[in-house]
């Protein structure tokens, strides 16, 4: 039986000596979402570029991995053995990048570390540079170490659950369509269709903007926004096409319902959000 539920996108990064543990990685996620997507509403999604990048020769391999997946995705999960990887021009490799700009935009990073003993015939350079970069990294936050990838597989499972409960929520899908689909577009708030759909609206007020109840962690706000656009951007909403097709702001109940409501100068009590009409 199908069920709505919060899509996160998982970026699966690091060089190219850990085949194994990225597949214990992605089996992680997949245990993650037998044991706790349908009673969380929840689903993880792991995303890697040989599975979800297309060639292009639009630009740099790294600038087109980051336009077609990286910034499509709400958490990263970076795994480290021998390797830092080759530099890309705008940093020490592709992963060292990716990790950079997920830190930029303030979302989740997980960063594991390969303990087992190195090839005979690795790279001193690289091990070298990662052990640099592992000693920076380790004064900025929390990593961890892993002996197998068995045991990332095992670890990465239940520390899953500690960054979802913080994450903020995201637009909800049916799980039924999941199967159709390899990849979904980001939607990102842009001022062109905000701007659209509030010219219709130019001389109404936040009178004219309702809060809805949209998911047991999520609720929108949908009428006339555009004077607080900014706003519900810091405050990490996402601008989105709700079910029955209109525009509306998603945020978090726990950490946002009380300051939207005041902001608009509304209680905070949700209404029912309304049932799109059966095709």
């Amino acid at each position: 039986m199908s069920f709505s539920a919060t899509v996160y996108r998982v970026l699966v990064a690091s060089p190219s000596d850990v085949a194994e543990d990225r597949a214990a990685v992605a089996s992680a996620i997949h245990d993650w979402n037998s044991h706790n997507s349908k009673a969380r509403g929840i689903v993880l999604l792991p995303v890697m570029w040989e599975t979800h990048a297309a060639p292009s020769l639009d630009a740099r391999p790294q600038a087109v991995i980051n336009e077609q997946i990286v910034r499509e995705c709400d958490m990263l999960v970076g795994i480290f053995w021998t390797r830092l990887g080759s530099p890309t021009g705008e940093a020490e490799s592709g992963t060292i990048e990716e990790i950079n700009w997920f830190v930029k935009e303030k979302k989740p990073v997980m960063i594991y570390f390969s303990t087992r003993n190195f090839p005979s015939d690795c790279d001193i350079d690289q091990v070298k540079r990662l052990r640099d970069f592992k000693k920076q990294i380790q004064q900025k936050g929390l990593v961890f170490d892993y002996e197998t990838p068995s045991k990332l597989e095992n670890m990465l499972f239940k520390q899953l659950t500690t960054v979802i409960d913080r994450m903020n929520v995201t637009p909800t899908v049916n799980v039924a369509e999941l199967k159709r689909a390899t990849k979904s577009a980001a939607i990102v708030p842009t001022d062109k269709q905000e701007t659209k759909r509030s010219n219709a609206n130019d001389d109404v007020n936040d009178d004219d903007a309702t809060l809805y109840d949209y998911s047991d962690k999520a609720f929108v706000v949908a009428g006339n926004t555009l004077a607080h656009k900014d706003k519900f951007k810091d405050w990490g909403g996402r601008w989105m096409k709700a079910r029955g097709g209109q525009w509306v702001w998603m945020f978090a109940k726990k950490s946002n319902l009380g300051r939207v409501a005041k902001l608009l100068k509304k209680k905070d009590t949700l209404v029912p959000y309304p049932v799109p009409p059966k095709e």
